[in-house]
């Protein structure tokens, strides 16, 4: 997301007033994150944001009183590894599009459980987006009582008032195809919905190769990847379209795991970084500064 605003008149809102100085610092960090997407719900490393926001790592005492203050309007959900502005949404312009573009971005990028939790809060401040949830995960599942708005908007005439819209623009309803397929029963312990239904995007080729990013991935990094197969899928393809071989898209995926740029870090190791980052990878192996198992430290 290239642009997101932030309210000038949090500088006078109490609750952002009374904070320290390295919780205000988080704060606006959570907001403008480089990985900020439309619905500010994005997956990133604790240790990620607490040495992006100047601190000494997700360990220093600063970084862990910081995230006490700001709870419940910055929440992590750590099993998931999902940073979410609960706040975020209501500041934004409120346009058709923007509601357009956050409710695709849940469909697509936030696991249904957060996602749930998005609309419900949103839907509380009068910003209505149609989110249609797997079976498992309830539509109308709500957060705990007393989650405030991230801060109050003032009007010109100084009365609360909510989303910046017209009452026609803040009940619309937009529609967003669910990207995400529920499995036919609640997965097992440490297994994600690709473990238990794997879908592909039609292609064989693509199919295996995304098979194959998921099951490196979770033995690289002890966890499930967030797949898209639409998305991911189309990202595959277009690697191979540049006439990449499958055996040669499976080693630079495997040397790309182990990456330590913070850049590739910070975006968890997605695949649409792993395009981006290919070429640079491929010659790395090439030139042996890399290779299959990894970088090198020199």
């Amino acid at each position: 997301m290239p642009y997101s605003s932030i309210d000038r008149s949090i500088w006078h809102d109490p609750w952002f007033c009374a904070l320290p100085q390295d919780a205000r610092l988080l704060f606006v960090y959570c907001w403008s994150s480089p990985l900020v997407n439309p619905a500010c719900c994005y997956r990133i490393r604790l240790d990620s944001v607490a040495r992006d926001a100047g601190f000494g790592g997700e360990a220093d005492p600063r970084f862990a009183e910081a995230v006490r203050l700001l709870h419940p309007r910055v929440q992590y959900f750590a099993t998931d590894g999902y940073l979410w502005v609960p706040g975020f949404v209501h500041h934004q312009t409120g346009s058709r599009d923007y509601l357009k573009g956050v409710a695709n971005c849940l469909a697509r990028e936030v696991p249904p459980h957060i996602a749930a939790r998005v609309v419900a809060h949103n839907r509380r401040l009068g910003i209505h987006l149609e989110w249609e949830p797997p079976e498992t995960v309830p539509a109308e599942e709500e957060e705990p009582a007393g989650v405030p708005d991230t801060v109050s908007r003032p009007s010109l005439d100084g009365a609360q008032t909510g989303v910046n819209t017209t009452p026609q623009d803040k009940n619309i309803i937009v529609r967003a195809a669910r990207a995400r397929q529920a499995p036919e029963s609640d997965p097992e312990p440490g297994r994600c919905g690709w473990c238990v239904n794997p879908k592909g995007n039609g292609a064989p080729l693509v199919h295996r190769l995304l098979q194959f990013c998921h099951d490196t991935y979770k033995a690289k990094r002890g966890m499930c990847p967030t797949l898209s197969p639409p998305k991911d899928g189309a990202v595959l393809k277009g690697i191979m379209g540049t006439g990449k071989t499958e055996e040669a898209v499976r080693q630079v995926y495997a040397a790309y795991l182990e990456s330590d740029d913070p850049f590739v870090e910070r975006a968890g190791w997605s695949l649409a970084m792993f395009r981006t980052k290919f070429d640079a990878v491929a010659l790395g192996i090439k030139r042996g500064t890399v290779d299959d198992g990894g970088f090198y430290d020199g």
